[in-house]
């Protein structure tokens, strides 16, 4: 069986148009199916629709988040269907198998003063100044945690103020950026950057041993100024990334053009942001519009 998994990674790696990072997680998710249909006696070719729902009902009884399973369910339908284009085997026992979704119409957001208290809780330290380089590029840029990450220095045009992103399967986008952030950023990479840097390389952010920082310290690091700032929240990047997006919303740009910022290939994606601004717009009417007495 491990030889279907490793021919699956190669059909992820080079005709799927996924993210490295969901690559790894359907590589995950299949070979935890795998497992589990071993541990059954369930031959892998053989596996039927029912015992597949048998599997998703285990998924859902070791109480996964909605999200989660719907993951591993879509890992495992494309599997099944690569190994039917292999002719590994003749069906997809995952082919009628749905997922109901409870959709949120609610996005975690910070408002601007607390954006700006999470800033201010940095000190003037080499480290402050580098997490509040950070967590002002999440807020200036809209960037996915990986996309930052991932951010070298020859993506960046200092000259016009704009980025190179490479988003999710690697298609790339322009992503502008204003003044302040850029002086913070010059800051950064003349001052603080190569102080700590031992080796050549081109990554944006790096830790004090000069290598690349991961996107877990990066996450760790967005997650612990939450907590100095005592947020009612657990503070993440992608909240950071919902903020830049509600806030452009709040202030007037069109849906269109935040879509293209924030990388996303569908219009509908980036219409979870509407009823954030839908509220700004009624706070706004209801406190200004002159009302008859």
């Amino acid at each position: 069986m491990s030889s279907y998994l490793h021919s699956f990674g190669q059909y992820l790696k080079t005709k799927h148009s996924q993210s490295e990072n969901t690559q790894l997680a359907y590589l995950k998710d299949v070979e935890e199916m795998i497992d589990f249909l071993t541990q059954s006696n369930i031959e892998l070719s053989s596996v039927s629709e029912d015992q597949m729902m048998s599997y998703v009902s285990f998924l859902r009884e070791k109480k996964l988040k909605p999200t989660s399973v719907a993951r591993k369910v879509s890992a495992m339908k494309h599997f099944f269907q690569f190994m039917m284009r292999q002719h590994w085997m003749d069906y997809n026992p995952m082919s009628r198998i749905r997922i109901k979704q409870k959709k949120s119409s609610m996005v975690t957001t910070l408002s601007f003063d607390q954006v700006m208290t999470c800033l201010n809780r940095c000190d003037s330290s080499n480290i402050g100044l580098r997490n509040h380089c950070i967590f002002h590029l999440f807020y200036a840029c809209g960037l996915r945690l990986s996309e930052a990450a991932n951010l070298t220095l020859n993506h960046i045009d200092m000259n016009q103020n704009i980025m190179r992103v490479i988003g999710k399967g690697d298609k790339e986008r322009i992503v502008p950026f204003y003044d302040a952030f850029k002086e913070e950023l010059v800051d950064y990479i003349h001052h603080v950057r190569p102080l700590w840097l031992k080796h050549s390389h081109q990554h944006l952010f790096v830790n004090q041993k000069g290598n690349p920082l991961s996107m877990r310290s990066i996450q760790s690091i967005i997650e612990k100024m939450g907590e100095d700032a005592q947020l009612p929240f657990q503070l993440h990047p992608h909240v950071l990334r919902h903020t830049f997006a509600t806030h452009l919303l709040e202030h007037g740009a069109d849906l269109l053009t935040v879509s293209r910022l924030l990388g996303h290939e569908n219009l509908s994606t980036t219409q979870i942001y509407t009823h954030v601004s839908l509220d700004y717009l009624k706070t706004q009417y209801n406190d200004y519009f002159p009302k008859v007495k």
